[in-house]
């Protein structure tokens, strides 16, 4: 499959599962079973571990739609601290949703190379080209960052010397950010310009167009059957 075509998956799972319902939500849960069903064990293994280190954000938002949306208490007990059914309900559906995504980006990064999304992302921006917008300067860019990304994972596990591990966990984020920061700062001032060579291949197919096309049907019935 075309890497650009991937990454259209992503997006309109994603847009389709947010502005619709239910219905859409079951097609987005299914369609990223799917995608994810060639994935091996170690790849299910680390979508696990990115769903457990997001227990914070999904509490986050359960608490805020359950306890600061209006509607019936689910706990009449309770009164003011009760949660309300429609917020509940809603969390529930915002969190899933969430889950969805983080499980086709997996798929996506997990099927797709680096040199491979730079060129999807390079053939999805073609139309931008009458804006006055260069391809190649963003793929470019692109690619860059992507470069950027291993080197400033492994600082950020790198522990600053000299730091103390009685210090508060909230000072030790702020020095080691610092220090990453600073040391990030020096190496892009220090940077020797790099040659860098892309080639961004055969555009997308008239099978991965038809892929994509069944996919949004699938995912515009399920609108229709929400509606």
């Amino acid at each position: 499959m075309h890497p650009a075509i991937r990454v259209l998956i992503v997006i309109i799972i994603t847009a389709f599962m947010v502005a619709g319902g239910i219905y859409p939500l079951f097609a987005g849960i299914l369609l990223s079973l799917a995608l994810n069903s060639t994935a091996g064990f170690g790849a299910h293994t680390y979508l696990a571990r990115m769903i457990v280190r997001s227990r914070w954000l999904l509490a986050s938002i359960m608490i805020l739609y359950a306890w600061f949306s209006p509607g019936s208490a689910m706990i009449p007990a309770l009164e003011f601290f009760s949660p309300s059914r429609a917020g509940f309900s809603e969390g529930l559906l915002r969190c899933a949703v969430l889950i969805v995504i983080l499980t086709l980006v997996h798929w996506l990064v997990n099927a797709t190379r680096r040199e491979e999304l730079i060129q999807g992302v390079y053939w999805l921006i073609q139309p931008l080209t009458l804006a006055a917008l260069k391809p190649e300067v963003v793929a470019v860019r692109l690619a860059l960052v992507l470069e950027t990304v291993p080197i400033m994972q492994h600082k950020l596990t790198v522990r600053v010397p000299g730091e103390d591990v009685n210090t508060p966990s909230l000072q030790r984020i702020v020095r080691h950010g610092t220090a990453v920061l600073d040391a990030a700062v020096y190496a892009a001032d220090r940077a020797e310009l790099m040659e860098i060579e892309l080639t961004f291949g055969r555009a997308p197919s008239i099978r991965d167009w038809a892929i994509l096309s069944l996919i949004v049907g699938v995912l515009s019935l399920a609108v229709l059957l929400h509606a």
